[in-house]
């Protein structure tokens, strides 16, 4: 796990599946949430490579 200047942990995972989306394609996007403790970034939801911007856009949490 990588540490920002804020403290925040970026889990390991988060860097592995964004080197998937720019490098191998394996899913069109990638969403990145603080978790509930509000110490580290997750993975919160990653779309399959058939997936389109519609998609992508109901991704997103209403109250955000």
């Amino acid at each position: 796990m990588a540490n920002a200047a804020s403290g925040m942990v970026v889990e390991d995972e988060c860097k592995l599946k964004f080197l998937e989306l720019k490098s191998k394609r394996t899913h069109c996007f990638s969403l990145y949430k603080i978790d509930d403790k509000l110490n580290k970034i997750v993975v919160d939801k990653l779309g399959g490579p058939d997936e389109n911007f519609n998609a992508f856009t109901s991704s997103f949490p209403e109250k955000d």
